[in-house]
């Protein structure tokens, strides 16, 4: 088990070195590349930004109408119980 780990630290530690010297050697298309991955990122983020704030947006509509709703079938039940005392009285 130790072996094993030992082995995967060495073999990244050798990518790792490998890819720092490709990035010199190559260093404008690591730029490009950087670049690509960080408009990729930023696109994200705007997305995920904007579906966030959508949700919020609807979550306030939605919670501001069922408040209502509820008093309205309060005052609805509290109606149709004391219609229904009353004919209970008349009769």
């Amino acid at each position: 088990m130790a072996a094993v780990s030992l082995i995967l630290k060495a073999v990244a530690e050798i990518a790792m070195v490998l890819f720092l010297l490709w990035g010199f050697i190559n260093e404008n298309k690591l730029v490009r590349f950087e670049k690509k991955i960080f408009k990729a990122i930023k696109k994200l983020r705007q997305k995920r930004r904007a579906l966030r704030e959508e949700e919020r947006a609807k979550e306030l509509t939605d919670a501001s109408f069922p408040s209502e709703y509820e008093t309205e079938r309060r005052s609805a039940d509290k109606n149709t119980q004391k219609r229904k005392s009353q004919r209970s009285r008349v009769a």
